[in-house]
């Protein structure tokens, strides 16, 4: 985790630490569970272009498949 002080607000002064925040990257994690494949196949959480109606699509599929089989 890289963390990063920000100023709060442009015009503080940037020799008081007060006047900073903390910003850690935490999407380079992400990147790295799907880069090598640390994610369950069907992860829906926490992935671009994912969402509930992915998952639901999924919980669908699923439901379809059983009731032809």
């Amino acid at each position: 985790m890289i963390v990063t002080p920000l100023l709060k607000k442009l015009g503080l002064d940037a020799a008081d630490k007060s006047n900073y925040h903390p910003v850690s990257i935490l999407v380079s994690w992400n990147e790295l569970c799907v880069a090598n494949d640390l994610l369950p196949r069907y992860q829906s959480a926490y992935l671009k272009q994912h969402s509930t109606e992915t998952a639901m699509l999924r919980v669908w599929s699923d439901i379809l498949t059983a009731a032809d089989t």
